[in-house]
């Protein structure tokens, strides 16, 4: 009460009756036509009359309507912003957290919803995430099965192209007989290669001598 009466001494002009808040506001309308009239009323603070602008009427619905309650600001908005500020400044979850008095999880959380934090856990170096593994079901092992089998088999085909590439190969041509192995290509007349099937026969049967024989076991042609 004691306060109330002081804001009233201090921050509103007082006057010991109605008459004299009357006469007040009669004279300074006098004076000051343009200025809005004023009216007298009782201040319910103070033993003092006071001057309002409004009128008695307007003065006594004002006193019977609350004042309106301004919601106070949601404590947990407001440091969820002071959170998402020092990160924006650099700072890191741990600093965060201390210097807010919220727990780390808190401070990691909003960082994490806002966008402002990726986690070690799901960046790699450059930056990226990584792909997630799809769970393994009979379908996925299916298909990995015939990937995996369309592998092998294309493996085999190269195998045996390179194993019929390396064969030694005898066939007719214009000529005569062609012979061809790992890209050679030796062409004879008929006549000429039956000289060679006679000297290839009398070579294979005459006695090699001992050079030859180690160049055959260690497979020198």
């Amino acid at each position: 009460m004691v306060t109330q009466i002081s804001e009233c001494i201090t921050k509103k002009k007082c006057f010991p009756s109605r008459e004299a808040a009357e006469q007040f506001a009669a004279n300074l309308k006098s004076t000051y036509p343009e200025r809005t009239q004023q009216y007298a009323y009782g201040c319910e603070d103070c033993p003092n009359w006071h001057l309002s602008t409004l009128s008695p009427e307007a003065y006594e619905l004002s006193k019977s309507r609350p004042t309106p309650m301004v919601p106070p600001a949601d404590r947990k908005d407001t440091k969820r912003e002071q959170i998402l500020d020092l990160k924006r400044q650099g700072l890191s979850i741990n600093k965060i957290a201390r210097q807010t008095g919220v727990a780390y999880q808190t401070a990691y959380h909003h960082c994490i919803n806002a966008g402002l934090h990726v986690p070690t856990s799901l960046g790699t170096s450059s930056g990226t995430r990584p792909s997630i593994k799809p769970a393994l079901t009979v379908e996925s092992l299916s298909a990995e099965e015939r990937e995996l089998q369309t592998r092998l088999d294309e493996i085999q085909r190269k195998r045996q192209q390179l194993i019929e590439a390396k064969a030694l190969k005898i066939g007719p041509c214009s000529q005569g007989i062609r012979i061809e192995k790992e890209g050679n290509i030796l062409t004879l007349s008929f006549a000429d290669a039956e000289q060679l099937i006679e000297k290839l026969s009398d070579y294979l049967t005459a006695p090699q001598p001992p050079a030859a024989r180690a160049a055959d076991s260690a497979g020198i042609n």
